[in-house]
């Protein structure tokens, strides 16, 4: 089998859910940020408001259950990595090949 077939049939399809997850989360982490960077700042005219972007409003009053969710699907996609890697070892769980090495050892 060449190496191109053999990467191919180990592709983790929950990497791309981590990632995918991890960048949402990243994401909202940063606008987090922003939101309070601009509520620290409320009294200073020259500051825009939360009140004036409906995505900060949102974020304001939803932030809990978005981070939960995003956690979640962090985790879930992380848990779920691990699994599919186990199970399209190509050896069993616990074992590793013996090197060239080892076998002449032996």
């Amino acid at each position: 089998m060449s190496d191109k077939q053999q990467n191919k049939s180990t592709f983790n399809p929950f990497y791309v859910l981590a990632l995918l997850s991890g960048l949402a989360f990243t994401i909202t982490a940063c606008l987090m940020g922003w939101m309070i960077y601009l509520d620290s700042r409320r009294f200073d005219d020259h500051i825009p408001r939360i009140a004036d972007s409906p995505l900060l409003t949102y974020l304001h009053n939803h932030t809990l259950q978005i981070f939960v969710i995003e956690l979640t699907f962090l985790g879930l996609s992380t848990l779920g990595s691990f699994v599919w890697d186990q199970l399209t070892s190509p050896t069993p769980a616990g074992k590793t090949e013996k090197t060239a090495d080892q076998n002449a050892q032996s």
